[in-house]
């Protein structure tokens, strides 16, 4: 499944009929589902991917996919977006992606996280659009995609 078909059920319930058969789709059913809370997230370890749920309505919210060993999962296999791959370089995304609409450099302050236990690396987040959904390119502390997520946008 290539992340266009997974765009398709951002901004619906999870109950939604087309919600149920593109993640019906997927070769596995989620093997963890942790409710925070706000939001729940749904992942399938061994497809790279992640979802969060959120509201009372239960709607996707957004959508990760990893690169191998990314936060513990397995590589995203499908197609992402402006036909990058996972490892590639800040310079050849930006060749192929061109000029984001915004770029951080996380984190700012890695004693300010609430998530103590977590060690933080280096990331640059670039930021575009792919018509109304936000879409955020991770490079990690090697300068390489590590992670997309896309999602509904939001008030900053």
């Amino acid at each position: 499944m290539n992340y266009d078909t997974l765009l398709n059920i951002l901004g619906l319930p999870l109950d939604d009929s087309l919600t149920k058969s593109i993640l019906g789709a997927l070769p596995e059913t989620p093997e963890e589902a942790i409710a925070f809370e706000d939001r729940i997230h749904i992942s399938y370890w061994q497809l790279g991917i992640c979802i969060f749920i959120e509201g009372p309505e239960k709607v996707v919210t957004a959508i990760f996919l990893f690169a191998a060993g990314r936060e513990g999962f397995a590589q995203f296999s499908g197609a992402l977006p402006f036909g990058l791959e996972f490892g590639v370089s800040i310079a050849d995304g930006l060749k192929k992606a061109g000029t984001p609409v915004r770029i951080r450099t996380l984190p700012v302050d890695p004693e300010a996280s609430i998530l103590k236990e977590v060690p933080f690396e280096k990331r640059t987040i670039h930021t575009y659009r792919i018509a109304d959904i936000n879409c955020h390119l991770t490079f990690g502390k090697e300068n390489t995609l590590v992670d997309v997520a896309l999602e509904l946008p939001y008030d900053e």
